[in-house]
């Protein structure tokens, strides 16, 4: 039977708890119950030192050096305030505030969004937080997931400029592709992996703070060092709410997936990996004939968020550089997609040899 991440998470804090407690009680001095300067640091309890955070309204702890201490089971309690969030709902509430344990840092929590938002300096965002443990008002996220969700958190703003573009039906359903790419992003995560934003899709993210009206397809792509295999055979199977289209190339080069929704309009959905070295990253294209391309960017930075139309994406943290880098430096103009060749247009594509016959049959597949 599968543990539930609240058991773990339970267990993981209990245990050195529980030795503490036991050693603790041969000891002649009562139990330590205040917050204290050094409270039971050197017994690494860390549910003991969240059980005193006893919080008067409902909490998160976004506390990094605590919740790096969780992670690694080893809590040092420090004399210093601990970082903790709360909802707008609670700003007038001045009990917290005064309260010398915590530093407060409110967020927004809009039911129409799948994030919560920040107000720090600069506005931070991070997906809205499932799988805590509570303690009292006090809710604990997954310390390593909470951590990488904070580290991709800053908040980037598009430059929705006015394309003066002839009014016309959009090719994809904005705001319902949107939805769905939303959804691939969650199913990466499931597999450890964290998307971002790439191509035409970041194109018109921040150009134009939506999807461009006349593309066909979207967009994400994940370090190559973060992919898992296993996401495969799960899109194979029926488990997956989502069908494989397509693969192209594999995952030490050129690897590309093409996924959309079972059971809904066909909005296609490249997915790439982005390969790295010290001085630059690229992604990589297969074409029918075993020509490979490669399409190279400076040393990318995915560990900032966008917002579009309510969801949360991660994005470089310098999108106009990674912009004109892929499309010239007209990049905020508009550009026909019929006009637009996948393995020619792009400013930083050039051929990249060929995959050898034998190999085609692996490297470009076609599930339709």
């Amino acid at each position: 039977m599968r543990m539930h991440q609240s058991q773990k998470l339970f267990l993981l804090l209990f245990i050195p708890c529980l030795i503490f407690l036991i050693l603790y009680s041969k000891k002649s001095d009562p139990l330590i119950s205040n917050f204290e300067a050094d409270f039971i640091s050197s017994e690494n309890c860390c549910l003991c030192i969240l059980q005193s955070l006893n919080t008067t309204l409902p909490a998160i702890l976004i506390d990094a050096e605590l919740l790096k201490g969780i992670a690694e089971k080893s809590c040092k309690l420090r004399k210093r305030r601990i970082e903790i969030g709360v909802d707008v709902a609670h700003l007038e509430d001045k009990t917290i505030l005064n309260d010398e344990r915590f530093n407060v840092t409110f967020f927004e929590n809009d039911p129409a969004t799948d994030f919560l938002r920040f107000r720090t300096k600069p506005t931070r965002i991070t997906p809205k937080i499932a799988g805590t443990m509570k303690f009292g008002l006090l809710e604990v996220p997954d310390p390593e997931m909470f951590s990488e969700y904070w580290r991709r958190s800053r908040l980037i703003k598009c430059r929705n400029i006015n394309m003066n573009r002839p009014l016309s039906a959009s090719v994809l359903p904005q705001r319902k592709s949107v939805a769905f790419l939303a959804d691939v992003r969650d199913r990466l995560l499931q597999f450890g992996m964290f998307s971002f934003l790439n191509g035409g899709t970041l194109l018109g993210w921040y150009r134009e703070c939506g999807v461009i009206p006349h593309t066909s397809d979207m967009d994400i792509a994940v370090m190559a060092g973060d992919f898992n295999p296993a996401l495969i055979p799960f899109l194979q199977s029926n488990e997956s709410d989502f069908k494989l289209s397509r693969i192209l190339g594999e995952p030490r080069e050129s690897f590309e997936v093409t996924v959309y929704k079972k059971n809904n309009t066909r909005v296609y959905i490249d997915v790439f990996l982005m390969y790295s070295s010290d001085s630059t990253s690229w992604v990589g294209g297969t074409a029918g004939n075993g020509s490979k391309f490669k399409y190279s960017y400076p040393v990318y930075d995915p560990y900032c968020a966008a917002e579009l139309y309510g969801h949360l994406f991660w994005v470089t943290c310098r999108p106009a550089l990674m912009l004109k880098t892929e499309y010239g430096k007209d990049w905020a103009k508009d550009f026909p997609s019929s006009r637009y060749y996948w393995n020619k247009s792009h400013f930083n594509v050039k051929p990249n040899g060929r995959w050898k016959e034998e190999d085609m049959p692996r490297v470009y597949q076609i599930f339709e």
